[in-house]
């Protein structure tokens, strides 16, 4: 923690009056930049926390590096670029990629450098977020807070990434999802919470496009293991041999971080759910939807790119086969989207 006090010596001009006016003024010119520059006692604090020291390969490693505001001589907001370095021991391992940065900033995986520029208002704080799978090498973390405008000097908690005493807001010590017939069964456990709202359970059908499935409490603050379970009744029914599920936890003040990607494995999954055939399709063959695995009635296929932009949208009807017209599409992977009847699901197509 620093506090930058301006004090100027004092000068006497005496017997030298050709020079008195253009150094007066060069003084005067650094009274006044230096004082803009200091701004009086501007006073931050910085802290990091980080699960690294733990965290096994292949599960999720979290770094949260935080800079305080603590006020100062006039309480104003302080302008800081955050900047936090992943480094690897031993040094010529590659840097953790890809990086998930929270709230907001940017991430160079050829230096490890996460950097975030915000402004903070007078006891207030603000965050630099670092969440990626963890290597079967040690991640250590060097963070500085730099004043960018209006100050001088910086805050650096050093190298303690790896052996920070500062817990986490969750520690998930388990994280499971099996097939149960055609069901999907998710449990988890946590060591220990603190400021936990709620967990928001997700499923994709492709490993990417993961979409909110339901919500689950959390403990808000405690020390004790806590054990939760969802099953989601029918996951087989859509046709994919895998369906992937995460955890997204949010804290009570809307910071949120997402546990590892589980897979369950359904058994004869093809013949449960709708499909395309062929997939890939060439250029010149029918692409056939097949909707016979659902309840009559009317849905809304959508055929979208990877962006999610529509390419095209027709209204079929279930129970039945229908030829889908592809002759337009650019060679390409797309989502085909059916909905209707408490049906919402999407089919990976690939169009060569």
């Amino acid at each position: 923690m620093k506090k930058f006090l301006t004090q100027l010596p004092p000068f006497v001009f005496l017997g030298r009056p050709l020079l008195t006016a253009p150094v007066l003024g060069l003084l005067l010119n650094l009274v006044l930049s230096f004082s803009a520059a200091a701004q009086f006692g501007e006073d931050i604090s910085v802290s990091l926390a980080s699960n690294a020291a733990t965290a096994p390969a292949g599960s999720q490693a979290i770094f949260i590096f935080t800079c305080y505001n603590n006020g100062g001589f006039f309480n104003s907001t302080v302008n800081v670029t955050l900047n936090m370095t992943l480094v690897t021991n031993p040094l010529f391992l590659p840097k953790p990629n890809p990086v998930q940065v929270t709230p907001s900033g940017s991430y160079n995986p050829s230096t490890g450098l996460l950097t975030r520029t915000v402004s903070i208002p007078s006891g207030q704080s603000a965050f630099i977020k670092a969440t990626f799978t963890m290597p079967n090498y040690a991640i250590t973390a060097n963070c500085q807070a730099v004043y960018i405008s209006g100050y001088l000097g910086t805050e650096n908690p050093g190298n303690n990434g790896s052996n920070t005493s500062i817990p986490l807001p969750v520690e998930l010590v388990h994280f499971e999802a099996v097939a149960a017939s055609s069901d999907a069964l998710l449990s988890w456990t946590t060591a220990s919470e603190r400021n936990n709202d709620r967990f928001e359970i997700e499923r994709a059908f492709d490993g990417h496009a993961f979409e909110r499935l339901a919500t689950t409490p959390g403990q808000g603050s405690s020390t004790r293991p806590s054990n939760y379970r969802f099953t989601d009744a029918g996951a087989a029914r859509y046709g994919f041999p895998l369906v992937y599920y995460r955890l997204r936890q949010v804290d009570t003040d809307g910071t949120a971080s997402f546990s590892p990607v589980r897979t369950v494995a359904f058994a004869n999954s093809p013949e449960t759910g709708p499909s395309l055939y062929p997939n890939p399709a060439a250029d010149g063959q029918p692409l056939t939807v097949d909707l016979r695995a659902l309840p009559p009635g009317s849905y809304q296929v959508q055929v979208l790119d990877l962006l999610g932009r529509p390419r095209g949208r027709y209204t079929l009807a279930g129970a039945e086969q229908h030829p889908l017209p592809i002759s337009d599409l650019a060679p390409g992977r797309y989502l085909v989207r059916i909905l209707g009847q408490q049906v919402n699901l999407a089919l990976p197509l690939t169009r060569n």
